[in-house]
């Protein structure tokens, strides 16, 4: 069974020509993240402001809770 977490980036429409500089960011933070708290596989993918990972393993509440800290 595949887990899922959706991380929605919502004010990235007000950066204009700059939108690919902060998604890109936003993908670096959140990666960093994830090497430290999820050591399992994942796959993501991006689509309208929103990042959608997937996992065959759960995702934890630490990695959770410290994606909500991601700027």
């Amino acid at each position: 069974m595949d887990h899922h977490l959706v991380i929605s980036i919502d004010e990235l429409w007000l950066k204009g020509k700059n939108r690919h500089n902060y998604m890109r960011a936003a993908l670096d933070h959140t990666a960093a993240v994830f090497k430290v708290y999820h050591l399992d596989n994942f796959t993501y993918r991006i689509q309208s402001e929103r990042i959608y990972y997937s996992s065959k393993a759960e995702f934890s509440p630490a990695l959770i809770e410290a994606l909500m800290c991601v700027p």
